[in-house]
């Protein structure tokens, strides 16, 4: 589907030999992770106003001005005064042809709502922030659309990296326990905390290699939490501790 966006036309006056201005319309193309995973094609339709060329026709009898010159004439008394004036042409229609007085194209607006489509290819992996400019989408006017990923309920993004949290219970850092995660595109990815270089406690990371953003670079980072350490029982002799729920 189609990103429908709405930008009003602007015109600039500027000096002979003077690079006339263009109008900047910024937004922004926001990409699900499983899409920059992969790669995606976005597609918008943007809706440009247009003065109407079918009613733009100036005027081949006031030659645009939308006023001609009638002779009047004009008794006092006896004598007879002949005067030119300006009167409205009945031609046209301040100055440009119309069919009937009221264009067909635009029904007497004179302007009309063109789309032009854009067809933006980000590419897997892309980075956010990336700019993708367009100059020749509508006369005068540069589009930017700026990069944004859409927000993930799991994973946040580190360059390359994809960052997950975990929470563990003390008891499961003494075992052997597996820990999974599904990367954004559905490929499962898991390991044992066996497989964990330190002992696992609140911040100690585990890097997953080649389970990044892209299936094959960077790595799925996991951020342990650790709860529910043991305390002591009151009044307790000994080593006697219970763990805390």
């Amino acid at each position: 589907p189609f990103g429908g966006m709405s930008f009003d036309g602007f015109g600039f006056g500027d000096a002979p030999g003077v690079k006339p201005k263009r109008n900047v319309v910024s937004n922004h193309v926001v990409v699900p992770l499983d899409k920059i995973a992969t790669g995606v094609t976005k597609k918008f339709a943007i809706k440009q106003t247009n003065s109407c060329d079918a009613c733009q026709r100036k005027c081949d009898r006031c030659g645009g001005k939308g006023l001609v010159m009638q002779t009047v004439e004009h008794m006092l008394g006896r004598q007879r005064f002949i005067q030119q004036q300006a009167v409205k042409c009945d031609a046209c229609v301040e100055g440009y042809v119309t069919i009937d007085h009221r264009c067909e194209v635009c029904a007497g607006k004179r302007t009309v709502e063109k789309t032009h489509e854009i067809s933006i290819d980000v590419e897997k992996g892309a980075r956010e922030g990336k700019k993708y400019v367009f100059d020749n989408t509508t006369p005068g006017t540069t589009y930017h659309f700026v990069l944004r990923y859409e927000k993930h309920p799991e994973f946040a993004v580190q360059h390359e990296d994809l960052v997950v949290k975990r929470t563990l219970s003390f008891a499961d850092t003494l075992r052997d326990v597996v820990v999974r995660a599904t990367h954004p595109c559905g490929q499962e990815v898991a390991f044992r905390t066996s497989e964990v270089a330190s002992i696992v406690h609140t911040g100690v990371t585990h890097r997953v290699p080649g389970k990044g953003l892209v299936i094959g670079r960077g790595a799925m980072v996991f951020v342990f939490t650790v709860d529910k350490y043991p305390r002591l029982k009151p009044n307790a002799s000994g080593c006697s501790c219970e763990v805390m729920r």
